[in-house]
This record gives structure tokens, C-alpha cells and sequence, in this order.
């Protein structure tokens, strides 16, 4: 599978390796996730990214040093943050505790399958994420941007961000990234279709034996 796309992503280079296939369009679109609803609380912003059947959830932490220096660090698990070597401060067990609510990985194709799409974004509308794009910010639930790709679609309405951009190559490795997306394009592109219930007289019908059937009743 090809992968065409106004943006570059972390395991697109795996693409050299492929010799034919179909081809997916990755361009965001706006989105709403009823089931998903993130506030920040504090400096500490929720991020979801659903892919290929599964919800990822992590965080990033904001915070100003010295009144100019902006530090925003991506934690994609627990680990990783209790780990990080802090000058100034360590957080205490309370404060680990409530950081440790924004990890959860699940399956649910739920979500994809109702917005027809393999990828989906929750995610924060501070920089780096975004510009000074009072627009962009504008659309935002909030402060916070929904967006997904669907699998059939035309030019994108919105800007995106990478998965990269979001930290997510840290979760899954572009090799791994790139089968999972093939084999889910093509999950999503089958069409499932309902056999509808028939009556007895519908049944009885289809059979030559209606109403207006040519057959002679005995």
C-alpha cells in the first residue's frame, strides 16, 4: 500500500520497500468523539491517538522556566515520566497517582468503524502542536483539537499534525506502524451487508407461489 499525504510521517520511508497495492489518502478531517472528552488540568495536557483498532493515551506537561523558556515534554508512559531527572522538583506519590490516570491503551473498533477511518487525534492547540492561528484555535472543543482519516476522502480541511509530532513513534515502531495501517485500510474497506429479515409471505412469494405466482395452486 502507498500512502499519499500533504505531510510526512514517521513510517512512511517503509514504503520503499512495497512494489504495488492500493492506495490511502491521508488528510485530516474535523472530527467529534462523544466518548472522548480531554481537559488539561494544570500543565498537564491529555493526549489520544486511536489507531488501527486501538486507543492510546498518554500526556504532555507544559510549564515556562525563568518566564521565557517554554518546556513541554510528551510522556507515553508511566515509567518514562517517574524516571525523568528533574532539578527542581520530584513529584510525590498523590501527584504520580493522578498522572498515572492518562495511560491506558485499549481495543475498540468502535470508533473507527463509525468514522470509517484507521487513524484518529485528540490533542491539545498549544504549540508546538499549532501556530498562532487564531482560526485553528477557534475550532477547537477546549482547547483541543479532534481530527481523523478517513479512507475515502479528497483533499484534507484542516492541518494536521504528524503522529511523530505527537510522540507516538515512541509506542509503536514504523515498521510495525505501517503493517498494522495496510492491514486495516483493507479491514475497512470491505463492505459488510445486512441480509435483511423476509415474512413467510415474502418467502413464500420469492418461491413462485404468490399472489401473482404463474404457478397453478392444486
Amino acid at each position: 500500500m502507498f500512502i499519499r499525504s500533504r505531510y510526512k510521517d514517521y513510517y512512511d520511508h517503509i514504503q520503499k520497500y512495497v512494489t504495488g497495492g492500493r492506495v490511502f489518502v491521508r488528510n485530516w478531517v474535523d472530527t467529534v468523539l462523544p466518548a472522548i472528552h480531554l481537559e488539561r488540568s494544570g500543565r498537564n495536557y491529555p493526549i489520544v491517538v486511536g489507531f488501527c483498532g486501538k486507543i492510546y493515551g498518554y500526556f504532555c506537561e507544559r510549564y515556562e522556566l525563568f518566564g521565557d523558556e517554554i518546556i513541554f515534554d510528551i510522556f507515553t508512559s508511566l515509567e518514562e515520566y517517574v524516571n525523568k531527572p528533574r532539578k527542581y522538583w520530584k513529584p510525590n506519590r498523590e501527584y504520580i497517582r493522578k498522572v498515572s490516570t492518562y495511560f491506558f491503551q485499549k481495543e475498540d473498533d468502535g470508533a473507527f468503524i463509525a468514522l470509517n477511518a484507521p487513524i484518529f487525534i485528540c490533542y491539545p492547540s498549544i504549540r508546538p502542536f499549532i501556530n498562532n492561528d487564531e482560526h485553528w484555535y477557534m475550532n477547537s472543543i477546549n482547547g483541543y483539537k479532534y481530527a481523523h482519516c478517513p479512507i475515502h476522502t479528497g483533499a484534507g480541511t484542516i492541518k494536521g499534525v504528524s503522529l511523530q509530532d505527537l510522540g507516538f513513534d515512541r509506542i509503536l515502531d514504523a515498521e510495525n506502524a505501517y503493517t498494522n495501517l495496510v492491514s486495516y485500510v483493507d479491514f475497512l474497506g470491505r463492505e459488510y451487508k445486512m441480509v435483511p429479515e423476509m415474512s413467510n409471505d415474502v418467502k413464500i412469494e420469492s418461491h413462485g407461489f404468490g399472489p401473482s405466482s404463474f404457478r397453478r395452486k392444486k
